[in-house]
């Protein structure tokens, strides 16, 4: 029983401002009529009797005015209940019965405004029965109908008096409640606001970085050809300038495709030769492009199938784009080998040149861009060269099981 009240458990100080002071008001008020009475009035009570009086009192006031407890001591809460119904019994018995049995109010109001209803109605059969002792004592059953008659009237004023403290209790702790459900949820709707703020930053920053790799994939890939395409043009130029008239054809084509590639990597699509070919036909036709720009030897091997789902396809399509560009750029290549290869539910890509490698290499914005797409796609992109013996990537690309056993 305790412990399914502690949690529940109040005392008056925690109840609303008003409710307090109006209780405080009946409780010191109806103390000091009680004196008074006791004092001057029709029967004064003896000094001795008087003093012993005011020193109940003085206790019953020392118990109104004390520290509220922890909600969690309810056995505390129930200790003074029962101290200030012992005093109370004990006022009762020593002064004018017609007041003190007023003083059981107090109590009664107490116990419903601190303790839950099943509690509260303990306390209050025990104060009535307190009260009915000290009735018998001063009246006795000779006056029995006397006796009925205040017993009604303490038990008619037991049920107002309980009735509208439970009410005020009651929706005192609504009104807590809700105060701590619009707390918590205010709370909550900060913390939501917070979350959203950072969301919003971090997908602005992942939008950022996934268009400047969208753009270096494509511009860069483009420029590069492009570049190589116009100097070999220059050559040909004195030696066979219809040869250099069709290659600066060829260029401004592909200036006009990459253009088109970069607008399409703003709007988020993916690379335009993707929607022109399918799979691996997308990146035959990039090698051949390729080939044609540059004046590079670029062989190309393809085995387990066309078809290349989504994001695997476009995955493929700009490693293979940065693989070519680098080989260009970088390595100084005359000869590139690309191998795809479809098996045991993977995709293999392997793109090998034969340009003067290097000791080391520290990777720029595409290689480690491509290779955190790559692992968040669940695959891997690695590397290697050497002085002399070119560079080789390969990359390897989980497939959807419908592809894989297609």
């Amino acid at each position: 029983m305790l412990g399914s009240v502690t949690r529940r458990c109040a005392t008056i100080r925690e109840v609303d401002r008003n409710t307090r002071r109006g209780f405080a008001v009946a409780r010191f008020g109806l103390y000091a009529l009680t004196f008074l009475a006791s004092a001057a009035g029709s029967r004064p009570l003896p000094p001795g009797q008087l003093a012993l009086l005011a020193g109940l009192l003085a206790l019953l006031c020392a118990l109104g005015v004390a520290p509220t407890f922890p909600r969690a001591s309810v056995r505390l809460g129930i200790a003074r209940i029962a101290a200030e119904l012992g005093l109370t019994f004990a006022t009762s018995l020593l002064a004018n019965p017609s007041i003190t049995w007023l003083l059981y109010f107090v109590v009664v109001a107490e116990a419903f405004l601190a303790f839950p209803l099943r509690l509260a109605l303990g306390i209050a059969s025990a104060g009535y029965a307190l009260a009915a002792a000290a009735m018998l004592w001063w009246i006795g059953l000779l006056q029995l109908r006397q006796f009925v008659e205040t017993m009604l009237s303490i038990f008619t004023g037991f049920v107002f008096v309980g009735t509208a403290s439970h009410m005020a209790a009651s929706q005192w702790r609504a009104r807590r409640e809700l105060e701590t459900l619009t707390a918590q949820l205010r709370e909550a709707n900060q913390r939501l606001r917070a979350y959203a703020q950072e969301v919003e930053v971090l997908s602005a920053a992942r939008e950022r970085e996934r268009l400047a790799h969208a753009v270096h994939d494509s511009v860069a890939h483009a420029l590069t050809g492009i570049l190589m395409g116009l100097q070999a043009a220059r050559r040909l130029l004195t030696k066979d300038p219809q040869a250099a008239s069709e290659r600066l054809s060829a260029l401004e084509e592909a200036a006009r495709q990459g253009l088109e590639e970069v607008r399409r990597a703003v709007r988020n699509l993916r690379p335009i030769s993707l929607d022109r070919k399918e799979g691996i036909k997308a990146l035959e036709h990039l090698v051949a492009e390729f080939a044609e720009r540059t004046g590079l030897e670029v062989a190309f091997h393809a085995d387990g199938g066309n078809h290349l789902p989504e994001p695997v396809a476009t995955l493929v399509y700009n490693a293979l784009q940065e693989a070519l560009t680098n080989a260009a750029r970088h390595g100084r290549a005359s000869r590139v080998d690309v191998a795809v290869r479809v098996a045991d539910g993977q995709l293999t890509l392997t793109v090998r040149d034969d340009g003067a490698g290097a000791s080391a290499v520290t990777p720029g914005m595409g290689l480690e861009g491509m290779r955190r797409r790559a692992e968040a796609a669940g695959g891997s992109l690695r590397w290697q060269t050497a002085p002399g013996e070119g560079f080789e990537l390969v990359l390897t690309l989980p497939l959807p099981q419908a592809v894989a056993h297609g």
